[in-house]
């Protein structure tokens, strides 16, 4: 069976060739933000970190889903470009 306790991502992050755009809130305590900050750090791919207010389920502030969304949409749009040379 799944053991989500043996999950890892910090093993395999290193080898992330994707982009990845990690957000924590601040005041989260549940997951702490230490967690998206390590798993930044070591991420293989373009990355981002960004981190607000709200806590674990609160409603994400309009400028960090502004940015995200930004950043998503440079980043599909640059793996096309790369994919059509």
């Amino acid at each position: 069976g799944f053991d989500p306790d043996e999950v890892l991502p910090i093993r395999r992050a290193p080898r992330a060739k994707c982009p990845a755009i990690f957000a924590a809130a601040s005041d989260d305590s549940f997951v702490l933000p230490s967690h998206s900050q390590d798993l930044h750090d070591v991420w293989g791919g373009h990355r981002a970190f960004r981190t607000f207010e709200g806590g674990h389920n609160g409603e994400r502030p309009e400028w960090f889903l502004d940015e995200a969304s930004r950043f998503l949409a440079l980043q599909l749009h640059h793996e096309a470009g790369d994919r059509k040379a």
